[in-house]
């Protein structure tokens, strides 16, 4: 009964039950249950039954890489279900891709979801130059097989991305930063005790708006290049980000 040795051995669904794992584990012990169980194909009773608590720790320990982040090489092709899958140019992300994998880059599935994005059918045109299939595949359906494969085969695409996103983020730094908050004047007490109440109203209202914006605010700007016509979305969404971050970055600096 031989263990991986990275995660180049599990499955993206092993490794997604295994992040899963310290929600349905009672302690150090049903924890390394639990991973085994996942790593083996077993029940976790199955492991429990099988092994003594000492044995479960001993070889617990042969899986150290376990509390690392999946790693491995950034591959330009792949095979999924016997079709050949080639690594679109992550510089050459859309805006509206952009968007969908800022919205799940921490969140659950994120390896496979993004992998999805990137990995495309293609063609050689006329002029031998690559094509790739537009968006009109179904997300979902490619989003479950991506969990077939081994999670180092396909994981490098987020870890890419998320170098990307902090390019993105160091270039155009002066977009990314919250305005100055501006300092509070002194008050004597009677005023601030008279104004505390409607401070705190203003305060909470102020807060949730910025959380409004933060979370919505790449479909805010969308609608506002669309003219605020819903539309005419879908062709924003297929600008280039690239484009887009420029046109941002003169607006910013001539407002």
């Amino acid at each position: 009964m031989k263990l991986p040795n990275s995660w180049n051995e599990i499955t993206v669904a092993q490794y997604n039950e295994i992040k899963d794992s310290p929600e349905k584990s009672g302690g150090i012990f049903s924890l390394s249950a639990w991973i085994l169980a996942v790593l083996l194909d077993k029940e976790i009773e199955e492991i429990e039954d099988e092994f003594s608590a000492v044995e479960i720790a001993e070889k617990f320990k042969e899986i150290k890489w376990i509390f690392s982040e999946p790693k491995g090489k950034l591959k330009q092709e792949i095979n999924l279900n016997g079709s050949s899958l080639k690594l679109k140019p992550i510089n050459k992300v859309t805006f509206g891709e952009a968007i969908d994998i800022f919205e799940l880059i921490d969140k659950d599935q994120a390896i496979e979801k993004t992998a999805a994005i990137f990995y495309r059918r293609w063609r050689l045109n006329d002029w031998g130059n690559v094509e790739f299939e537009p968006r009109g595949y179904n997300l979902q359906e490619r989003i479950e097989q991506m969990q077939d494969l081994n999670v180092g085969e396909i994981c490098e695409v987020l870890n890419e991305f998320k170098k990307f996103n902090q390019t993105i983020r160091e270039n155009y730094a002066e977009m990314f930063e919250d305005p100055d908050e501006e300092e509070d004047e002194e008050r004597e007490p009677w005023e601030e005790e008279e104004e505390a109440g409607r401070e705190s109203y203003e305060e909470k209202k102020e807060q949730a708006k910025k959380e409004a914006q933060k979370k919505h605010g790449w479909f805010l700007i969308a609608l506002k290049m669309a003219n605020n016509d819903p539309t005419k979305l879908d062709d924003v969404f297929r600008l280039s980000f690239a484009y887009v971050m420029n046109i941002l970055a003169i607006e910013h600096e001539t407002r």
